[in-house]
């Protein structure tokens, strides 16, 4: 598995190189002569057929991934701004604890993402929201709802805890459960998450996380390709 991994980096690698090398060579022959426009067109598709299945699958599986990666925490770099904190501040402990959640549970680190910039909108306070975190993910685990159903029943929770509520009410399934305070919640659904790990779960956000590393790499490559094509396409108009 490991050989077939670097074989795979190593041949989108040398397959995005020649994409831009023939595209490279295609303007400059655009820019020497227009006589020989028809041979430098030639030069860009014999590229893009040497680019293979490998860089069109990459670009768009492993390449989007990447770009969804980018903007799951750009939204979480705006619910952390709008509480005071610097996302670059709290990046590597964060990461860290996201990590070994998705690692522990299955429960993939875009979504957790998703879930503590809810947690954050509600409680306006950064420390209590990743408190709530792991909650959240049991509350879910333990219902059977998702995660965004369970942060917003929490989050609901959280609010009326605050205004002196003596009491809450979280739905469960079909009914709701009162509880006196989140310790409760706590003490009936905690651990919930990592006790029904489901194997294939954590394989899943495994490789989606791969298809992520790969596609970082390789999005640049095919970014600078493009320009290059584009640059050919603006000469022939």
């Amino acid at each position: 598995m490991p050989e077939t991994l670097v074989e795979l980096v190593a041949r989108i690698k040398v397959d995005a190189a020649q994409l831009e090398k023939g595209l490279s060579d295609a303007e400059k022959q655009t820019e020497a002569s227009s006589k020989k426009m028809s041979d430098a067109l030639k030069k860009v598709g014999i590229a893009m057929a040497a680019s293979g299945a490998a860089i069109t699958a990459a670009m768009g599986l492993m390449g989007k991934a990447a770009i969804n990666e980018e903007i799951n925490i750009k939204h979480l770099q705006v619910a952390l701004k709008g509480v005071g904190v610097n996302y670059n501040s709290v990046k590597d402990s964060l990461e860290q604890v996201i990590k070994t959640t998705q690692r522990k549970t299955g429960i993939a680190d875009s979504e957790q993402r998703d879930i503590l910039s809810r947690l954050i909108l509600v409680t306006k306070d950064y420390d209590k929201a990743l408190k709530l975190l792991p909650l959240a993910l049991d509350l879910a685990s333990f219902t059977q709802m998702s995660a965004t159903s369970a942060a917003t029943y929490l989050g609901k929770a959280f609010e009326e805890l605050e205004n002196g509520a003596e009491k809450i009410s979280i739905r469960m399934g079909t009914t709701s459960i009162e509880f006196k305070n989140l310790d409760e919640v706590q003490r009936m659904v905690g651990g919930t998450a990592e006790a029904m790990v489901n194997p294939f779960s954590v394989l899943k956000t495994t490789m989606i996380d791969l298809s992520e590393v790969i596609g970082s790499f390789l999005v640049p490559l095919i970014k600078s390709a493009i320009d290059n094509f584009i640059d050919i396409t603006s000469k022939l108009q």
